[in-house]
């Protein structure tokens, strides 16, 4: 998330290959990461990028044990790979095809449309280590959530492991809990990703993990978090209003809007999956105390 030390690479590609920045090939570019769920957010990029259309893709290990061959000279794709620099996958068009495993589709999909609470508030664990604490209030039918700063002598109490941290507490989130969990899940996603595509600020804190982007437009704020939370939804096949937004966005308007940052979109996208999967350590700088919990 973080691009302080330098420009993203990325961004800076797709401002020259303006293709990238057409609303028709955007939302093409969407829907084809949207699909590839079996790979990050950024990683899927990567992949359509070496091979716009591609099918679903594994590594030749993987083929293997799915019963599946490589055609001889079949080219391989590079992703990133977790810890470690690079691997490579193929993609479905490079498999002998009387190998091809006949049930493709289901091999490589997720259960779809369902919201699971323990997911929503492993979440909001993570989100404590990063000095967000999340509310749930009943509010009016026409406000799904906002996020607002918190005031600097506020503290979270944090437990990983046997270990209580003091986090400071530095954004509040406040969700509609009159919502169904499939709303509470994407308004969470859309106000966390305004959080982590810098567009509260980063508080005078230059060891955060996201940038001090607030300079950046209204509609650019909303476009980026509306596509992040549309990128995460769509690929666990769940509806949310995020779709109605970019469609009629990208529908009037032949570019997406100029200070958009794709890079962070892909990044910040795949940082919030982590984060529902998987605990993540606290932010170092924002722990105030540390101590064994009993």
């Amino acid at each position: 998330m973080n691009k302080k030390k330098e420009d993203l690479r990325l961004d800076t590609l797709f401002s020259q290959v303006l293709t990238y920045r057409q609303s028709e090939h955007f939302h093409s570019f969407m829907n084809h990461i949207a699909g590839l769920t079996k790979l990050s957010p950024y990683n899927a990029m990567l992949v359509y990028m070496q091979r716009p259309g591609a099918g679903k893709v594994a590594t030749a290990l993987q083929w293997r044990n799915l019963g599946a061959e490589l055609k001889e000279g079949a080219n391989p794709l590079v992703i990133l790979r977790p810890f470690g620099p690079v691997e490579f996958v193929f993609e479905e068009g490079d498999l002998i095809p009387e190998t091809k495993p006949i049930e493709l589709e289901s091999i490589f999909e997720i259960k779809k449309g369902e919201v699971s609470k323990k997911e929503i508030y492993h979440l909001i664990d993570n989100l404590k280590g990063r000095g967000i604490n999340v509310n749930f209030v009943t509010r009016g039918a026409n406000s799904a959530g906002y996020t607002t700063p918190s005031h600097n002598n506020n503290h979270i109490s944090y437990y990983q492991g046997n270990c209580r941290y003091t986090i400071q507490r530095i954004n509040d989130i406040v969700i509609n809990s009159n919502l169904s969990d499939a709303e509470k899940f994407a308004t969470l996603i859309h106000e966390v990703a305004h959080i982590y595509c810098g567009h509260t600020g980063d508080y005078g804190n230059s060891r955060l993990p996201w940038d001090d982007r607030r300079s950046l437009p209204k509609n650019e704020c909303e476009f980026e978090a509306e596509s992040v939370c549309w990128l995460i939804t769509q690929r666990r096949g769940i509806d949310n209003p995020s779709h109605k937004y970019l469609a009629h966005f990208l529908n009037n308007n032949e570019c997406i809007p100029e200070k958009i940052s794709i890079e962070t979109i892909l990044v910040v996208a795949g940082k919030i999956e982590q984060e529902l999967e998987t605990t993540q350590k606290p932010i170092e700088s924002l722990i105030l105390s540390k101590s064994k919990s009993k």
